[in-house]
């Protein structure tokens, strides 16, 4: 895989992003395969701190993607009619997780363009999920098809 990062600036942020690990981002997207990395929006769900404290972490981590997801539905709600023939830009993909809602609603293919390499794998594992319906984003460098549902 190639860095598509031509100036010091665009390589330390690509930096930056190819080595962040915060834990938070990842059990985020394991709730269910989309990793967003955005804020949330929308009302909370405080009774989640109320769970019984064995539960409470999951609980949170649900509620919190509950949030970002939402966030991500009103931005793809922006986009007005999307038709299945047509095709999106996610530029700042990171690990695709809006391309694939997008893709889910729409039917539409959804390319990506990342600064971050190491975002790139979790976004292709996508495709090796059967029933994903999901039409991931490319690796930066590349000329392959994006994989398409079957």
């Amino acid at each position: 895989m190639t860095t598509v990062a031509r100036s010091p600036y665009q390589q330390d942020i690509a930096n930056y992003w190819n080595a962040e690990e915060r834990p938070v981002n990842l059990r985020l997207g394991d709730v269910d395969g989309l990793y967003h990395h955005h804020y949330g929006v929308g009302g909370v769900d405080w009774s989640v701190l109320q769970t019984p404290e064995d539960e409470r972490d999951q609980a949170i981590i649900n509620e919190m993607h509950r949030l970002e997801t939402a966030q991500a539905d009103i931005l793809i709600s922006h986009l007005g009619q999307v038709t299945p023939e047509q095709r999106i830009l996610d530029a700042g993909c990171g690990r695709g997780g809006t391309s694939v809602l997008a893709h889910q609603r729409f039917g539409c293919y959804a390319d990506g363009v990342s600064g971050s390499t190491a975002r790139l794998p979790t976004t292709w594992g996508t495709c090796s999920t059967p029933d994903s319906n999901a039409v991931p984003t490319r690796p930066p460098g590349t000329t392959s098809p994006p994989c398409t549902s079957t």
